[in-house]
């Protein structure tokens, strides 16, 4: 498969009409032709591209995972930019797909497509936690299971993703560098200064 963040203009516009029609219809309520029309393609197109719907939505995983790695996957030896760029990016995808979370948690167990496709979310957190745990093994953050430093450190946002359904300003209220200021101070080490 083509690397997802060299997809031409028609591979985006598939993927991206694959997680709007998810958005509207869910998964499981988005035949081909659906997605063909609101890509604005004919499903030949979709068909010679990504071979069948699941195909579809593993691309549309694999290039937010690829984007969300480009963005955010590097360790640069500064904690606090590496963190902020962490978190800054979560936040922007989940302001730009926070519609499908919900959808995603609700409808994977019983769609092998999801299940297959989550594979991509996986190894975006396995390249993060694998920058946090360069600084634990650095002393720059206390040793903890890794889940637990990723979940305080973006756990936060997605309080805020759902809470935005009933406050849509909680964003606005969420200074990302205030916060992980706030988050070094509570789990880095107790002889870092």
């Amino acid at each position: 498969m083509i690397d997802p963040l060299e997809f031409d203009a028609t591979q985006t516009a598939i993927t991206d009409a694959a997680a709007a029609c998810a958005a509207t219809y869910g998964f499981s309520g988005m035949p081909t032709r659906r997605i063909a029309q609101q890509a604005g393609v004919n499903e030949v197109t979709l068909f010679r591209r990504f071979i069948n719907k699941s195909g579809i939505i593993n691309a549309a995983f694999q290039r937010e995972a690829a984007a969300v790695i480009a963005k955010a996957g590097e360790y640069t030896a500064d904690l606090e930019a590496d963190l902020l760029r962490i978190l800054e990016t979560y936040i922007d995808v989940a302001r730009k797909r926070s519609f499908l979370t919900p959808i995603i948690l609700l409808e994977m167990p019983g769609n092998s497509d999801l299940v297959e496709a989550a594979a991509h979310p996986l190894q975006v957190q396995l390249v993060i936690t694998g920058i946090l745990e360069r600084y634990q093994q650095e002393g720059y953050l206390k040793r903890e299971p890794l889940m637990a430093t990723l979940a305080a450190l973006i756990g936060p946002m997605f309080f805020a993703l759902f809470a935005g359904n009933i406050y849509p300003t909680i964003f606005d209220q969420f200074d990302a560098q205030d916060f992980v200021r706030n988050f070094r101070t509570g789990v880095k080490c107790p002889d870092f200064n």
